[in-house]
């Protein structure tokens, strides 16, 4: 047997593995070789330099490719903008504050909408706090501040049910009342012996003479949660969900009189309110009636009662106790409970 040519067959399968290369990868050159030291050779063909590699996400991937800029950014941004300003301002008024200093600064037309009071930060404002409105602020972007400012507040008082029912009224009379105690002109317990017993701590009371008629506001601190929540209540709820207000007309000479001497009647008639709520867990909320035992107050006419929501005080900022509200409660004769109850 002739003794086989080991060069040739070497030779001839190097060229068959840069055929396969050519063919598959289309490129000349041969495959680099297992050890980085060795040169690579070229047999004869022309060669190209390397293209640096970087692995991400498992796979090796071009910097050049990389590096290349995104194809349609500027053609997005420009349909994006073309959009109706209502959709403009429907979108943003998802975005924080924060987004929004962002936002401004991309284009004349985003910034005209973040600067309109109307178009954007009243609809932020309203969708937060839908019943809230202008009073001192003159612009809708100092009312959405001021009532973060106040959930802020709530959130860090140590007493959130206190801070909650206080903001709520300094919104109406501007008294700060974060602790109703100390403010003894304003608040009663119709006994300071058994103010642990009842199941309303304090009782506030203020003169209120705007609009036609001139009358005393009593509000309660007590149904609703104020330093702690109870594990048994539920989660979304803070107390029994409400807190009690009544409204009491003024008579000729009490026009210019203190809080201080309103009547104490009204007060001692919301404690009764507040036992049964305790006794029977029946809660009262807008559109309920109940009818009285003896007449209301001292004019006999007024023998039963309908409960709505109280129309000055709002209750819509986020406590951590939970949800409640202030309702109202009206005496009516026998007459104005049947037409409001048909």
């Amino acid at each position: 047997m002739e003794p086989v040519d080991t060069s040739l067959q070497t030779n001839s399968l190097a060229s068959l593995r840069n055929a396969k290369d050519i063919i598959i990868h289309g490129n000349t050159n041969k495959r680099k070789s297992k050890n980085l030291g060795e040169p690579e050779e070229s047999n004869g063909l022309s060669t190209q330099p390397k293209k640096k590699l970087r692995v991400r996400n498992g796979r090796k991937c071009n910097l050049q490719q990389q590096e290349k800029p995104r194809v349609g950014c500027d053609e997005v941004f420009d349909k994006f903008e073309d959009l109706p300003i209502e959709l403009n301002v429907h979108i943003f008024s998802f975005l924080s504050p924060k987004d929004l200093c962002s936002v401004s600064q991309c284009s004349k037309k985003w910034n005209g909408i973040v600067l309109n009071e109307k178009n954007l930060w009243m609809v932020k404002a309203k969708s937060r706090w839908p019943s809230c409105e202008l009073k001192k602020e003159k612009t809708w972007r100092d009312v959405y501040k001021r009532n973060v400012k106040f959930e802020e507040r709530i959130a860090k008082s140590s007493s959130p049910g206190i801070s909650a029912i206080s903001i709520a009224i300094e919104e109406v009379y501007g008294i700060k009342l974060e602790q109703a105690s100390a403010q003894q002109a304003h608040c009663h317990s119709p006994n300071s012996n058994r103010r642990s017993t009842e199941p309303i701590q304090t009782i506030s009371v203020f003169s209120n003479n705007e609009g036609p008629i001139p009358h005393w506001h009593y509000v309660t601190w007590g149904l609703s949660e104020l330093h702690e929540k109870d594990i048994n209540n539920l989660e979304d709820i803070s107390g029994w969900g409400f807190e009690l207000s009544f409204r009491l007309a003024k008579t000729a000479t009490e026009i210019n009189v203190d809080a201080i001497h309103a009547p104490a009647w009204p007060i001692n008639f919301l404690q009764s309110l507040a036992r049964y709520v305790h006794r029977t867990s029946n809660v009262f909320g807008k559109g309920d009636h109940m009818p009285l035992n003896k007449p209301l107050g001292s004019e006999g006419s007024k023998t039963a009662l309908l409960f709505t929501t109280d129309p000055q005080l709002k209750n819509e900022l986020k406590n951590p106790f939970g949800e409640f509200t202030f309702i109202q409660i009206v005496g009516v004769t026998e007459d104005e409970l049947e037409a409001a109850v048909a």
